[in-house]
This record gives C-alpha cells, structure tokens and sequence, in this order.
C-alpha cells in the first residue's frame, strides 16, 4: 500500500510543483505597488550549484546547464562545484536486429518477452552491454568574468572520480535500503543486497564493441568549456520585472573515451515578483547541444546514439533579502533531457540478464528521457556565495538515484 502510494505521488509530481508555484503567488500576491516601484533592481547576485545529473554517460560530455542569472556579473567570480550520485545499475546485455523484418517481428513482443522469441544465431544484430555500480562525483572550477555591463564570459574545467566512501551519508547504499526498509516500505526494491553493498565498477560496451571500463578512486579530467552569455536590456520586459538571457557553449572532451567537442545553446526568461523584504522568481529555461560536432579520434565510445540532446527546466525561487548584502534563497525545479538513445529502437531491441524487479535499467532509461527534481538552499552575499541541493528522480532511473551537491562562489574585488 505504502509503494502505491508513493508512485501516484511521483506521477503526480508535475501537478504538484504548479500548486507550488500557485501557492507562493498567493501568499505573497499583495505586493505593496509603492514598494515595487522603488526596487526596480536586485541586491544580490543570482546563484545555484551546478546540479547536472551524474548520470554515467553525462561525466565525459559537456552538457547544457541552464542559467538562471537575470544580469551579468559586475566583477569576476570564482566558483567550486562538488556533486555526489549514487548509481546502481545491474549487469544488462542488448541485442539489436538489423533487419527490417526482424525487427518488426519482435516489435511484436512487450520487451520482457522479446528474449524467448530472438535466436541470435539466424538474427543479425548488434550488442551491447552496460552494468555500474558505485558514487559517482563531479568536480568543477569555473571562472566567470564581465565583458560589458550584459555580458560575460566564463571557464570551466570538469573532471569525475568512483568510489565507495560513505560521505555524503545520504547517498550510500546503506542509507537508501534503509530508506526502502523504514520509510517506502518496499524492501530491497533493486536487489542491492542480492549483490552486496559499496560495489565500485563501470563496464559499458557499445555496438562497435568499444568498451568502458573505470578504476575505482582515480581521478579523471574529462573536459573545458568556454560559455559566452548574454543578457539583453529589453525596457518594456525590464519594467515589468522580465529578464532574458542566451548563451553559447563550446566544450571539449578530452578523455580517452570521449576525445570530441561538442557546442550549445540556452537560453531563460524569468519573471520577478517583487515584494517587502522578499522576491519570487519563476523561470523557464531551455537548451540544445550538439554532441561530437567534431571528433579526434574513431575509436571514440559510442555514448548514445543521438547527435543532439534537449534540455528543458521550470525553477521556482523564493528569496529573503535578510539586509542589503545578503539573501537566502529557497529553489525547487524540475529537468528533462531528452534520451541519450533513439527512443524508437526500444520498440525491438531485445533484453537479456539477471531478471527480478527494476533489473533492465542499465539500458531501458537510455531511450527514456532523464528527468530530476531538485530542491537547493543558497545564502549569497557581496563577496561570496554558497549554495546546497538534493537531486531525486521520482522515476527512479537509478542514474544516480540520489544525488546532492554544493558549491561556493567568491568575488574578486576591482
């Protein structure tokens, strides 16, 4: 009973955050007009770390991560950013049918019946194979520097580590199962204990055969992007408390891996309501990349099939003025990025391993958009800002389960 609820809770998760929405407006819907005209302009920088998915196909790309500044900064910044994820994916191992007639003929089959009706032997087709286990961290280092008064630029350098170590606690094994023991009610849900807790491993093959296979503990760089931002100062949106902004990002991915570069485009609008002591913002923010636009190497590791991904994200913040150098700000969003596979094949690729409950993730959630909430915590001030959040995916993708973060900014003085 306690399981059904919860999934009708995480179906209904997009009507929730509307009532969200909805019900800050209400609370704070009587704005003294006298008051809003004189706060035409915010006192602190807008700051949100970066929350971007550890998913184990996104740490070698150069992926899209919305903006939701509302103006360029005024003086250089230096930012840190630390993400851990806890990812468990069970070994699955895919066959995909080259021939047309094949391929119509398992598209028959619900995907879990597919298995007894594929003879390898007499069906050409291509393999594939992906299993991994561990906590997944993403580090960064940006630098953002103005331009002009709407402009900016800014540098990032990225690199990921696997391993075991129980820091943060909330994303450990033990602290999931016993989540999925005292608070679910579901149980060991995923088989956790079937194979043992603190696992560290990653094994991916593509269909060319090219392989993944990640040491535990070792540091990898997997890349530098240089994003160039711009925020137009349009009077009849600024009057009326609307921001925009638009960017470009070049990225280039340097592990073995993924030696390739890919390019980006974003873009937000945001709306402001203003009030005493207190502001709610509520922006919308979407993005493009395009992976591999240039390759240095053919021996690079097919990850996914989809040359362009999308990214769409709805963010609600509450923010308290606590004086005039200093605000906290409450922020929960919702994220979707489109497949890293063509959805269309899953329609007959045919699934083989260890079946019990939720054992096809490794590759179902490659054809199925990756989606999170995410709920965030930032005090910002003059001089620097720090900001944490928790990431879960309602869906339970498993890619990573739970993920939190943090990060800090401090400013340069001119």
């Amino acid at each position: 009973m306690k399981t059904y609820v919860i999934l009708k809770f995480m179906k209904a998760r997009k009507l929730i955050f509307i009532i969200l929405i909805f019900g800050f407006m209400n609370i704070y819907g009587q704005a003294d007009s006298a008051y809003m005209k004189k706060r035409h302009e915010c006192t602190c920088p807008m700051f949100y770390a970066n929350n971007l998915a550890t998913h184990p196909f996104g740490i070698f790309i150069s992926r899209v991560n919305n903006n939701f500044k509302i103006r360029a900064e005024k003086k250089a910044s230096l930012k840190l950013n630390i993400s851990s994820g806890n990812v468990w994916l069970p070994y699955v191992k895919g066959y995909v049918p080259l021939n047309n007639e094949d391929q119509a003929f398992m598209s028959q089959f619900m995907w879990h019946d597919r298995e007894t009706h594929f003879d390898p032997e007499k069906m050409p087709h291509e393999t594939l194979g992906f299993t991994a286990d561990g906590i997944f961290r993403l580090y960064s280092f940006s630098l953002t520097v103005p331009v002009t008064s709407n402009q900016e630029i800014m540098v990032r350098f990225r690199s990921f580590s696997i391993d075991n170590m129980h820091f943060p606690y909330l994303t450990t094994d033990n602290f999931i199962e016993w989540f999925h023991d005292n608070v679910s009610g579901d149980g060991d849900l995923f088989g956790r204990r079937e194979y043992g807790f603190d696992h560290v491993y990653y094994s991916y093959t593509d269909k060319n055969g090219r392989s993944i296979n990640l040491p535990k503990g070792q540091m990898i760089f997997s890349g530098i992007e240089l994003s160039y931002f711009y925020y137009p100062k349009i009077e009849f949106l600024n009057k009326n408390n609307f921001y925009l902004n638009a960017g470009v990002q070049a990225g280039m991915n340097v592990s073995e891996i993924n030696p390739s570069a890919d390019l980006g485009i974003n873009s937000t609008i945001t709306k402001r309501f203003a009030f005493k002591k207190r502001d709610l913002f509520l922006a919308f923010s979407g993005g493009i990349l395009r992976q591999h636009i240039v390759s240095f190497s053919d021996q690079r590791v097919e990850l996914g099939e989809r040359d362009f991904l999308y990214t769409g994200e709805i963010m609600l913040t509450y923010r308290r003025h606590i004086n005039n150098n200093v605000c906290i700000d409450f922020a929960t969003s919702y994220y979707v990025q489109s497949a890293y596979n063509i959805p269309h094949e899953f329609d007959y690729i045919v699934l083989t391993g260890k079946r019990r409950n939720h054992w096809n993730h490794a590759l179902l959630d490659l054809y199925h958009p990756i989606t999170d909430n995410t709920f965030s915590l930032t005090v910002t001030s003059k001089k620097f800002a720090i900001s944490l959040y928790i990431r879960e995916d309602f869906k339970v993708d498993n890619a990573p389960d739970i993920q939190i973060g943090s990060a800090v900014k401090f400013y340069f003085n001119k």
